[in-house]
């Protein structure tokens, strides 16, 4: 957010922070969603990047194309192994996972 929007947010009353402190998260479960987040935005990156819509992915996967849709959306009804079965379909290594997790910006 841009820090003239912050303290003009800040004169009115409203206060800033993170998703973990408004939740009342716990530093581990703060950053099991942040994994999630992670490798559904690597995901749809790797989907996007080999010219696959949701459907060709699911086709590909013996899946639907509302799961796919669900794994993007880091939906917990989808368990993380089926995200990362479904990078491996799309050509992702355990070293190409690792650096998504690794490389991923929380302020993205």
């Amino acid at each position: 957010m841009k820090p003239a929007t912050m303290k003009r947010l800040g004169k009115a009353g409203w206060r800033s922070g993170s998703a973990k402190d408004f939740l009342e998260l716990s530093t581990e479960a703060a950053a099991f969603i942040e994994v999630r987040i992670c490798l559904s935005r690597y995901l749809r990156g790797r989907r996007v990047a080999s010219g696959l819509s949701q459907s060709d992915l699911a086709m590909k996967m013996a899946s639907n194309q509302s799961r796919i849709e669900k794994m993007e959306t880091a939906d917990t009804a989808v368990p993380l192994d089926i995200m990362i079965l479904a990078l491996t379909a799309l050509g992702a290594d355990a070293a190409g996972i690792g650096k998504a997790l690794l490389d991923w910006d929380a302020d993205d």
